[in-house]
């Protein structure tokens, strides 16, 4: 389960860099009175009257000086790593909701064989039987499935660190 939190933190915070660096564009800012005399601040000139253009204030945006968070691959073996590692965690993602679906059929199916009602005839005996043998195998492919997905995702995460 951290591994899927993991994934969806490192998505939840490239989206919000994304959210976050048009806000950190700089921009022009005018001062200027509308018809009624109130004070009003735009950074769009289109919103200036033009009889006020001329004696209207200007302003240019105070300008941070931190470091852009995320910087475009110099060249393209860059641009094919960060693709690469994008196709990767996508697969990985998509991999975990497969497992987690899976996962939730397993437990309704354990949740049914619990809740049936003790067998008495020697054909429930064995049709619950059955039941429980194709639970087991079920539960040991899907054990098996789930080993490859942590082995796939600690190495993703080998890479990630080097």
């Amino acid at each position: 389960m951290k591994e899927g939190c993991i994934v969806m933190n490192r998505i939840i915070t490239m989206l919000l860099v994304l959210m976050i660096l048009p806000a950190l564009v700089s921009a022009e800012i005018y001062k200027y009175r509308d018809q009624n005399g109130v004070l009003r601040f735009t950074d769009n000139l289109a919103e200036v009257p033009v009889a006020q253009r001329e004696r209207m204030e200007q302003y240019q945006e105070i300008k941070t000086t931190a470091d852009t968070a995320v910087q475009a691959p110099a060249n393209t073996s860059e641009k094919e790593a960060a693709q690469d590692a994008r196709a990767a965690e996508k697969e990985l993602t998509d991999e975990k909701g497969a497992l987690d679906n899976e996962y939730s059929q397993l437990m309704e199916m354990r949740n049914s064989i619990e809740a049936a009602p003790q067998p008495s005839t020697p054909e429930e005996i064995a049709a619950h039987k059955k039941k429980i043998q194709d639970y087991n195998i079920q539960l040991n492919i899907y054990e098996v499935k789930l080993k490859g997905f942590r082995e796939k995702l600690e190495a993703y995460k080998k890479g990630d660190k080097e």
